[in-house]
């Protein structure tokens, strides 16, 4: 494949910053601390789930994680610090309104859907005995 030299320079750019990337966030146990313990943390990682992870088994809808992503940004703002019990059920509301409305009435299939009231991930995230709110953590390390 070839390259012209704005591309190239511009990968070597990102390139250079790789070492400092690494040993400012990913070597770093303070930052590693942080990002766990934080309402922005918690909020990444849900989202990175909901987005990479929850919805690749094969036969879900594209629209599926583009769905859960609006649902928790709307509901959530970008920080989560705790799940109370009725955000579940407002959260499976508003991704079936937002199939509906945004994506043709796709169908959501309420029994295998991450974002389900009953058994998705904001149930568990909900759950008092959870003490981590970060489902990375949770999911590394549960409590």
């Amino acid at each position: 494949m070839d390259f012209n030299q704005k591309q190239t320079e511009a990968a070597r750019n990102l390139a250079s910053f790789a070492p400092i990337f690494q040993k400012t966030f990913i070597g770093n146990p303070d930052f590693r601390k942080q990002f766990e313990e934080s309402d922005v943390g918690n909020y990444i990682a849900l989202e990175f789930f909901l987005v990479h992870f929850a919805y690749a088994h094969q036969g879900s809808p594209k629209a599926y994680p583009v769905i859960a992503k609006q649902v928790i940004q709307e509901i959530f703002h970008g920080r989560l610090k705790t799940v109370n019990s009725n955000q579940p059920i407002e959260a499976w509301e508003t991704y079936t309104d937002i199939a509906k409305r945004d994506f043709n009435g796709i169908e959501t299939n309420a029994t295998h859907n991450p974002m389900n009231e009953d058994r998705g991930v904001l149930k568990v995230i909900a759950n008092p005995e959870i003490k981590s709110k970060n489902i990375a953590v949770y999911i590394k390390k549960p409590d």
